[in-house]
């Protein structure tokens, strides 16, 4: 089993990196699915990897799921709050259907040690802080941000990729040797 107590995972972020495994998948097995429910199965098939993977929490992050145009609270004080992502409203509008459906099937699912971060007024990044104050974590995103709360031997990430490898680790270590002070 891993050596964390908690596994907090950015929904969002982590989408990414799922869709682009669906990209590899076999072309005949694809075929048979649209995309969108084989990035949904595949993220759920990641989400039960990480619970079997540890006998600690997983602590699945969603920034607000709005629809209708709807803007977060971050994105009504300031209009071009990431504005520059998701340009392509196709895909982007994928993204939206499927982090809903993963939120909806993960709730319903209630899996004991999988909890659900999700509030209309809060960003992803507001959970963090609070949910790395104890134990040994691992945050999966390369969402920048998150890295200030690295600690040495506490709190790493997992920064690309979604398998737990060390070449896949990133450390506080790792941040002050890039930036030349600790992360804070």
């Amino acid at each position: 089993m891993l050596k964390y107590d908690k596994i907090i995972v950015d929904a969002s972020n982590v989408y990414h990196r799922v869709a682009s495994i669906v990209g590899k998948i076999d072309k005949e097995k694809a075929k048979s699915l649209s995309k969108n429910n084989t990035i949904l199965q595949c993220y759920v098939s990641v989400i039960d990897k990480l619970l079997a993977s540890t006998y600690g929490e997983v602590d699945v992050l969603f920034d607000p799921l709005l629809s209708n145009g709807q803007k977060s609270k971050r994105g009504e004080l300031k209009k071009t709050y990431k504005s520059d992502r998701d340009k392509n409203k196709v895909e982007a509008n994928v993204k939206f259907e499927t982090l809903g459906k993963l939120y909806q099937q993960l709730v319903i699912a209630g899996q004991s040690r999988l909890n659900i971060y999700h509030d209309v007024e809060m960003e992803a990044d507001d959970f963090v802080e609070k949910l790395t104050e104890e134990g040994k974590c691992l945050m999966i995103t390369s969402d920048r941000d998150w890295f200030r709360y690295l600690e040495d031997g506490r709190v790493e990430a997992l920064h690309k990729g979604l398998t737990v490898a060390d070449e896949n680790i990133y450390t506080a270590a790792n941040y002050e040797k890039q930036y030349g002070y600790k992360p804070n």
